[in-house]
Formats: C-alpha cells, sequence, structure tokens
C-alpha cells in the first residue's frame, strides 16, 4: 500500500536552512520513512531525527479509513531549531 502524503508544515523557527545543512539532511531523511513507517505501524508515527540544534521532530496520523482508500495524509513536521 502506498500513501500520498500532502504535508501540513508547521515550523517553530522562523528562519531558514540551507537543503545541504545538517538540519536540511536530517529533514530530508525523516521524511524519506515517514509514509513507510505509518502504514506499518497502523496510521500513526513518531520519529526524531539529528542532535540539537539541528533535530527534526516528525508526526504523521492518518486515519484508518484513509489508509484503507489510499488517501492523502497529513504530515506535521517541526523542529527546535
Amino acid at each position: 500500500m502506498s500513501i500520498n502524503t500532502d504535508a501540513v508544515w508547521l515550523c517553530s523557527y522562523p528562519g531558514n536552512f540551507t537543503t545541504n545543512s545538517t538540519f536540511g539532511r536530517n529533514r530530508d531523511l525523516i521524511l524519506s520513512t515517514l509514509a513507510s513507517q505509518v502504514s506499518v505501524n497502523g496510521g500513526f508515527y513518531n520519529a526524531t531525527v539529528g542532535q540539537d540544534p539541528d533535530k527534526v521532530y516528525a508526526l504523521h496520523f492518518a486515519e484508518e479509513i484513509l489508509l484503507l482508500k489510499d488517501a492523502s495524509a497529513a504530515s506535521i513536521l517541526w523542529s527546535r531549531k
């Protein structure tokens, strides 16, 4: 089963970051595994990647009906950068 994740972003850090920065790589890593982990964990998954100040937190919840219909699920990504 694949899940199309149209992300909703909430960032606690209003600044910018470079894609190839440690924070950017941590963000890419956590996002690359989020949808598959949600599928194996019954629709809910949370994770943390990296060390402060470049730590990235992710939380993803999809209702069972969304998983069964392969509909879009919302992701929330935030950081303490």
